[in-house]
């Protein structure tokens, strides 16, 4: 977070804070529609009732530091999303209950137990480095530069680390009903299409990339701690494997966008650049041109001056 901070300035932070409309889309839809859409989701695939409340669980968690990397490499609006980022870990104190209390009773009559210290900690760890960030962009944009760039590379490795790492980890991925298999990963392209199509319908057409990943990347390292304080262990292992799966579909999802809009920006860099060069040259030809006349110009001038002295000398 502190590379994410040093992305962002504070002009930029308060942007969003005094007219938070791409930031209220945005948290709308986080918190309102993706546990909505989840619960329909399990529902009308009639999971079993460990991996529907896994799902609701993942669905009502705020967003981490993972979406602002993956919103950095695809070149998207990284001010948004850092403050959607600190913003939402704030809301999730009194959302995630909510949303618990809303969904999961019907599968289950467990009260979901909620983290408090560990959201508190996790508040704590995404504000103050971005505080920090700011503060460095504000007073070196050069070394905030180096910061960005290290730890963009550097989260983005870690990241695809442990995508590979969590695969290997658990073989038994693919020992499971493909309909839990599938669901699981694909719920977080249900989120990034949420996102997506509600930014498009409220013309946030510039920063639809940014909310979509925002809404189809969660923190499921908070789900994770809520079912291991919540359930006893067999039940929390069950439930583990959708964060599990979550994560796997999250990181694909985050990487494919990523890639792909890398391979576009830098083709049509490339194409704008040739234009550049281009308009370059012809504008280096028509002012070699214009040289040409005016030294024509000139020449024809000095050589007509003798004549004009002559026409005007008096004979007598």
């Amino acid at each position: 977070m502190l590379a994410m901070g040093c992305g962002v300035s504070w002009a930029e932070f308060k942007v969003y804070m005094k007219r938070p409309i791409g930031l209220t889309i945005g948290l709308g839809c986080q918190f309102l529609l993706m546990p909505l859409v989840t619960f329909t989701y399990a529902y009308l695939l009639e999971l079993q009732s460990h991996h529907a409340i896994g799902m609701i669980i993942v669905a009502s968690c705020p967003e981490g530091t993972v979406s602002n990397i993956f919103t950095y490499w695809s070149r998207g609006d990284l001010p948004l999303s850092v403050s959607m980022t600190l913003v939402s870990t704030v809301l999730a104190l009194g959302f995630m209950p909510l949303n618990m209390f809303t969904y999961l009773r019907y599968w289950t009559d467990i009260r979901a137990r909620i983290p408090f210290p560990q959201i508190a900690g996790i508040i704590a760890l995404t504000w103050v480095p971005v505080i920090c960030g700011m503060i460095i962009q504000r007073f070196s944009k050069n070394v905030a530069r180096y910061f960005v760039r290290l730890g963009s590379i550097a989260g983005m490795s870690l990241i695809l680390i442990t995508g590979i790492m969590q695969g290997r980890m658990s073989p038994t991925f693919f020992d499971l009903d493909p309909v839990i298999l599938i669901s699981g990963f694909c719920l977080p392209f249900v989120g990034f299409i949420i996102g997506y199509v509600v930014a498009f319908i409220s013309r946030m057409t510039v920063k639809q990339r940014t909310i979509a990943l925002e809404i189809g990347i969660q923190n499921t390292g908070i789900a994770l701690t809520l079912m291991t304080l919540t359930f006893n262990l067999r039940e929390a292992s069950d439930l583990s494997l959708t964060p599990v799966l979550f994560t796997v579909g999250q990181i694909f999802l985050g990487a494919s966008v990523a890639l792909a809009h890398m391979l576009y920006f830098s083709c049509r860099d490339r194409v704008c650049k040739n234009e550049d060069v281009d308009a370059e040259l012809d504008d280096s030809e028509v002012k070699k041109g214009v040289m040409e006349d005016v030294l024509l110009v000139n020449e024809v001038e000095t050589n007509s001056a003798p004549v004009e002295e002559l026409e005007e000398k008096p004979l007598f």
